[in-house]
């Protein structure tokens, strides 16, 4: 007989619905558990990143048990920048062996988002959200941020009717005394701009938040899955992660005392062991590009994460497509170790 699919509404739904993953990953030891709370926040419509949304979450059962959950959330803040009625599918977990279940829930969350006013289904991206599956590097933990999941899971979404949207990848990067020479050599594109680079004020949280915000927001405006986050929403990764940022790794350039630049970099959580870091952002005003500054802002961070005794780092997310970011990864000496996949399904059809 077929699954049954329910939509959860309570508390107690949503306990078993954040429950699976664990089931999931009970023998897999390079998964890493998100945070229940951040997870349970958002598909409980609540918090800064879904304070707008609509918010459905989907079970199959099979006697009695959860074999498949998925989030459909549809956000008309996400559609302002998008510039479509996309609706999206996050936290998608299935156990395996479940192919029918698990095409008859995907339908049927998109048979919500189609009723909500969605033409695309997109799967598990939204910064805020989730970011992209991975495709590759199965045994290995994933760096912060990221999404772990099955190889089998490609199938499953396949099967549910979604295809290929975008591929992208997280480039990394061992770091050597030659490698160190050559970061030292780019501070110079900085000298040559009239910029200064510093690090960021941790007494001033407040302040370098709303920096950050108003370079990501110029920065990222025209970028393919960037989100216009307020202020408030980028203070979860400044004033609410002040005490595991590392203020080396963290850099604005200013220009005539005018912020023009800056960089996100933090450790990498999920290994705290590693001595590996994430280089997250490179933000840059459209008058100051061109001219290196964001290899400089780069290098000054790379440096920070040399000297506070950090032996790797990754640049990440990059879309295959963003020619410049890719560039960017290879002058660091990165190269691309992990790959990731956004899916999207039509329905307008």
């Amino acid at each position: 007989g077929a699954a049954m699919i329910q939509k959860i509404d309570t508390n107690a739904g949503r306990e078993r619905f954040m429950e699976l993953a664990a089931e999931v990953y009970e023998h897999d030891r390079n998964w890493v558990a998100p945070d229940p709370e951040h997870v349970m926040g958002l598909i409980q419509d609540g918090g800064p990143f879904a304070a707008q949304s609509r918010v459905q979450s989907f079970l199959a059962e099979r006697g009695g048990n959860v074999v498949a959950r998925v989030a459909a959330v549809m956000d008309d803040a996400f559609n302002e920048y998008w510039k479509e009625d996309v609706g999206h599918l996050f936290f998608f977990e299935a156990l395996p062996g479940h192919d029918d279940d698990v095409r008859e829930l995907l339908f049927q969350a998109c048979d919500w988002l189609t009723a909500a006013g969605a033409r695309t289904a997109r799967l598990s991206y939204h910064y805020g959200w989730q970011l992209p599956m991975t495709t590759d590097a199965y045994d290995v933990r994933p760096t912060l941020f990221h999404t772990y999941n099955p190889a089998y899971y490609h199938g499953y979404i396949k099967s549910g009717g979604f295809s290929t949207e975008k591929g992208l990848a997280e480039y990394r990067v061992r770091f050597t005394p030659e490698l160190a020479e050559r970061y030292r050599k780019m501070l110079d594109y900085a000298a040559e701009t009239g910029a200064g680079l510093r690090s960021w004020n941790f007494d001033r949280m407040e302040e370098e938040n709303a920096h950050f915000g108003e370079l990501y927001r110029a920065t990222y405006d025209k970028h393919w899955g960037a989100p216009m986050f307020t202020d408030e929403q980028c203070s979860g990764l400044t004033v609410h992660m002040k005490e595991v940022l590392v203020p080396e790794m963290t850099v604005f350039a200013e220009v005539d005392e005018r912020v023009v630049g800056g960089v996100y970099s933090l450790p990498d959580l999920n290994n705290p062991e590693s001595g590996h870091a994430l280089l997250l952002s490179i933000s840059l005003l459209e008058e100051a590009r061109g001219r290196g500054l964001n290899l400089a802002m780069a290098a000054k961070s790379f440096l920070g994460m040399m000297d506070a005794g950090y032996r790797s780092t990754s640049y990440t997310i990059v879309l295959d497509e963003n020619r410049p970011s890719r560039r960017t990864g290879e002058k660091l000496g990165c190269r691309p170790e992990r790959n990731f996949v956004i899916y999207s399904r039509d329905l307008s059809s």
